[in-house]
């Protein structure tokens, strides 16, 4: 059953609950539109009753350093992720570069935003630690009468270990208020370690916008909805929801239909500051399997700058521009 899940997994993007904390993996055309430098850290374990202790689900880290260079024109990033399964049974690891051309209206108010990303993807599993049909003893299982593993030769016909190069690319409209983007990932001829699995193509289409809860002040409480459509070969994926900023805590609320598959809800609440933002969400599966039912994650945001805006920056403006959207 683990290795079932783990060919359906390996070839998918990870879908954080909280996207919009890291917008450079939402789409490379965000890369930098925080201004920054930004350093962005997010933990997810989604089904960890499948295996007990903190890396016991399916489990994925993330750090991202992202930062807006006026003399570019644009954002550059970097980002390292992990993902695993059962405390290392499977293991993904990727290293992204990438780089957003941004082009702003004579008045500031909007820019289109152009941006590709390069990664380079290890993936793996732990053949020492799988089981195959071909070692169950009739009478001892899986290990002789000793207690130690039996040999397998369908081991040695598999590919434990998996390098690869891809690229993404996006676009995207953005404001001090909102962003609307599409974004293609790994559109490259790749590789798979499972010829069941689903190929790693697919693009993205999301959007959000924040509205002041003052409309007679420039007011720094908003409350944002937001949408997110996800495809990678038959899978399908719809994520509304909305945010409440109320400074310095915001709430997220949102829900997850997977077409022709599961659904989820998840809440999340956290602490945002101008240079510092912490967040824990929750969610909850509505799926058969009991090893499925719930999901936790936890980011971490250090903005290094006072600048928290690439479309209109103070050097620009000659004011900042309160940012009205906790992705920026």
């Amino acid at each position: 059953m683990l290795l079932i899940s783990i060919g359906a997994i390996q070839a998918q993007f990870v879908e954080y609950s909280q996207f919009q904390m890291s917008p450079s993996s939402l789409n490379p055309a965000l890369t930098g539109i925080a201004h920054g430098p930004r350093i962005a850290m997010l933990y997810r374990n989604q089904w960890p009753q499948l295996n007990g202790g903190a890396n016991g689900g399916f489990t994925s880290y993330h750090l991202d350093y992202t930062q807006h260079v006026e003399s570019l024109s644009g954002g550059i990033g970097l980002s390292v992720d992990q993902h695993q399964v059962g405390d290392g049974l499977y293991k993904r690891s990727t290293f992204t570069g990438s780089y957003a051309y941004q082009a702003r209206n004579r008045t500031n108010t909007f820019a289109v935003r152009i941006g590709l990303s390069a990664l380079y993807q290890f993936q793996g599993y732990d053949v020492n630690n799988l089981r195959f049909l071909d070692q169950i003893d009739p009478v001892y299982g899986f290990t002789n009468i000793s207690g130690i593993p039996n040999a397998s030769a369908d081991a040695g016909q598999l590919q434990p270990n998996l390098h690869e190069f891809n690229m993404n690319a996006g676009l995207s409209l953005v404001s001090p208020r909102g962003y609307l983007g599409l974004s293609f990932y790994n559109f490259l001829p790749s590789p798979s370690l499972f010829e069941n699995s689903i190929k790693n193509g697919g693009f993205r289409v999301h959007g959000s916008y924040s509205f002041p809860l003052d409309v007679r002040r420039k007011s720094i409480n908003f409350i944002a909805p937001f949408a997110l459509f996800s495809h990678q070969g038959e899978l399908n994926r719809i994520t509304l929801g909305t945010e409440l900023t109320i400074y310095p805590m915001f709430f997220s609320l949102g829900f997850r239909h997977t077409i022709g598959g599961s659904d989820a809800v998840y809440t999340g609440l956290g602490l945002a500051l101008q240079q510092f933002k912490l967040m824990y969400s929750h969610d909850i599966h509505f799926t058969q399997a009991s090893a499925m039912q719930a999901s936790h994650e936890v980011s971490l945001i250090f903005n290094l700058s006072k600048e928290t805006n690439s479309v209109r920056p103070s050097y620009i403006e000659g004011k900042l521009l309160c940012p009205s959207n906790f992705l920026y």
